[in-house]
């Protein structure tokens, strides 16, 4: 497997914890995307693998869920 590949099946992975955490939270996209300052769309492409969040996102993101890690 490629690093492209591989850097985009972690791209996956995560997009797809964070759609599960953010709906086990009871949280809509646009929900979340108000809680860390992005757009509902932002949050989308998060959770689709389209785009990747900065570091200071992904913090806002472990406090929403009160988390360590997505």
């Amino acid at each position: 497997m490629s690093t492209k590949e591989k850097n985009m099946d972690e791209r996956i992975a995560f997009g797809n914890s964070l759609s599960e955490k953010r709906r086990e939270s009871g949280f809509s996209q646009e929900e979340l995307g108000l809680k860390i300052g992005k757009s509902s769309n932002a949050v989308s492409r998060y959770e689709n693998a389209e785009n990747t969040m900065d570091v200071h996102t992904f913090d806002k993101n472990c406090k929403c869920f009160k988390s360590k890690s997505i």
